[in-house]
């Protein structure tokens, strides 16, 4: 999925983006997928859960989840956003929302950019962070914070979906999975947008 983001990087320049975008809003045909989502991890145990809900324009949903080994809880914001973002396999008008100040500090003041200007390998998770930066070239996102376990339903579900997922992982002899935990074999570089996600199964 990383790869095919890397393939529309290249073909569409982060101003170009932009205008195409801009002009399919005027024209009234393009829509906003917004996406919740969430980190949780146990400490102690180095091991942490991830989750989003995408929800497109009419109300539908999809629920994205998983955990990781040797984590750290914004490794898992971070997580949630970056494998949510892999499943749309077209460019998107994307509204993320967030309950880390991680996440929406390091994008919307300018500190990401910082980051990667000046390659600073040494910076916690800069892998993750460099995959973040290709995609906010690729899609048209804006980030929003919202306060945790204040009563917002999407971030109230995501914090419980995500806690779930790492209390899964630290049971005895469970396999941890470097994916999401979801169906995404429908997977297709020639679809025409990201409906197909929305689906009932």
């Amino acid at each position: 999925s990383y790869l095919l983001h890397v393939k529309y990087q290249k073909k569409f320049s982060k101003k170009r983006v932009h205008l195409i975008f801009n002009i399919l809003k005027k024209e009234g045909e393009i829509d906003v997928i917004t996406i919740y989502t969430d980190g949780s991890c146990d400490i102690s145990k180095r091991i942490g859960g991830w989750a989003a809900i995408l929800i497109d324009s009419s109300g539908r949903e999809k629920i994205v989840k998983g955990s990781y080994e040797n984590s750290t809880s914004n490794r898992m914001e971070l997580m949630a956003v970056l494998q949510s973002l892999f499943l749309l396999s077209k460019p998107e008008r994307i509204k993320i929302i967030t309950d880390s100040k991680y996440v929406e500090e390091s994008v919307n003041k300018g500190w990401l950019e910082r980051w990667i200007r000046d390659d600073e390998l040494e910076r916690p998770h800069f892998e993750l962070w460099r995959m973040l930066y290709n995609l906010l070239k690729i899609h048209d996102i804006t980030i929003e914070w919202v306060k945790g376990h204040s009563g917002n339903e999407y971030n109230e579900r995501c914090d419980k979906l995500a806690h779930e997922e790492m209390l899964l992982a630290c049971e005895p002899k469970k396999n941890l999975f470097d994916i999401a935990r979801s169906n995404n074999e429908d997977w297709n570089s020639d679809v025409k947008d990201n409906s197909h996600l929305f689906e009932e199964e």
